[in-house]
């Protein structure tokens, strides 16, 4: 049995799935469990039971974000490609160099789940483009951070952003990212598009 995030299991479920992992020396079933969060430090801030801890940390894989290892993004895309043709009974769609090497230089803040989603919704459409709208339209987490009173102006400054950058990526990926070429098509220089790819981390 797969239990994916469990230091998002309340206190009262936590208790519940001790008391079942308890009941016998050698439980019915194998449990492994999935975190996004370091157990380590939920343990000692008190919102993960230490005994659960210790009954489902037999072995540990520590596996490091997507932003640390881009050079699994590949594989892994390729992988989803072929699970979500599989499960949709769709041909498995081609990804293009250009978009790839986006999805390899994105910072992934929400990691594998957001790059499924990503994977999924090309499948579904069939528009590798798709993506970019995806990706550029949600905040990121330095503008946003965990604080949701941004004033008005804040709000409309990142919201800017967000179109500006949604267009660049767009222009590149019709320019198979000749950076030129893309420059024409925004109507700026080529300087100024370089300085804008290096503010939004492109």
């Amino acid at each position: 049995m797969v239990l994916k995030n469990v230091t998002a299991l309340s206190r009262g479920a936590q208790a519940i799935l001790l008391k079942e992992l308890s009941a016998t020396a050698r439980p019915a079933v194998r449990l492994m469990s999935t975190s996004t969060e370091n157990i380590d430090q939920a343990v000692r801030a008190g919102y993960f039971h230490e005994e659960l801890y210790y009954r489902i940390s037999g072995v540990h894989v520590r596996v490091p974000p997507l932003r640390n290892r881009k050079e699994d993004i590949p594989i892994i895309v390729q992988w989803f490609l072929q699970k979500h043709s599989h499960l949709s009974a769709f041909r498995p769609p081609t990804v293009s160099p250009e978009t790839l090497r986006y999805m390899v230089e994105y910072s992934w803040p929400r990691n594998i789940a957001q790059l499924d989603e990503a994977i999924r919704s090309i499948v579904a459409t069939g528009n590798e483009e798709t993506i970019l709208e995806l990706l550029t339209a949600e905040p990121r987490g330095e503008e946003f951070g965990q604080d949701t009173t941004l004033s008005l102006k804040d709000c409309a400054k990142s919201a800017s952003r967000q179109a500006e950058r949604r267009m660049i990526l767009q222009a590149l990926t019709r320019t198979h990212w000749n950076k030129k070429k893309a420059a024409q098509e925004l109507r700026i220089s080529y300087k100024a598009l370089l300085y804008k790819l290096k503010e939004i981390e492109v």
